[in-house]
């Protein structure tokens, strides 16, 4: 998926941008119903944080391809800010995500116990030189 957008957003002389742009539509309803009916991950966390991160570069794609039709800069700069909401939107549901994970992980619990030892030794040191 990564590698055709990348292949088709470069083709810069190649094809018109319409032309591009519709190509990438395309390239992204696919890989969103294919997230949908497939559901490739275990999680589905993650399934749902693949589905949003799609419909958010289909946002992202539609509002540029206006951008570049209309004219008037009012409304370019309404489209801008609005791809802008919507990827600061995907980006915190995404920390959100991974904080979540990395609660739950077995890391964290590595991690946790390792401070908690960490401060039992502390304030058994404490103790002996208090005495």
């Amino acid at each position: 998926k990564k590698f055709i957008l990348t292949l088709i957003a470069s083709l810069n002389q190649l094809i018109h941008f319409s032309a591009r742009n519709i190509f990438i539509m395309l390239v992204v309803f696919y890989n969103l119903s294919l997230a949908l009916n497939m559901k490739p991950y275990t999680l589905p966390e993650c399934n749902r944080l693949e589905i949003l991160s799609l419909v958010a570069c289909l946002i992202t794609v539609i509002c540029a391809f206006f951008m570049f039709i209309i004219e008037s800069l009012g409304i370019r700069l309404l489209f801008g800010a609005f791809i802008i909401i919507v990827n600061i939107f995907f980006i915190l549901l995404s920390l959100i995500f991974i904080g979540k994970q990395l609660k739950n992980s077995q890391f964290m619990k590595i991690l946790t116990s390792m401070r908690n030892k960490q401060s039992s030794q502390k304030s058994k040191f404490d103790n002996v030189v208090k005495k």
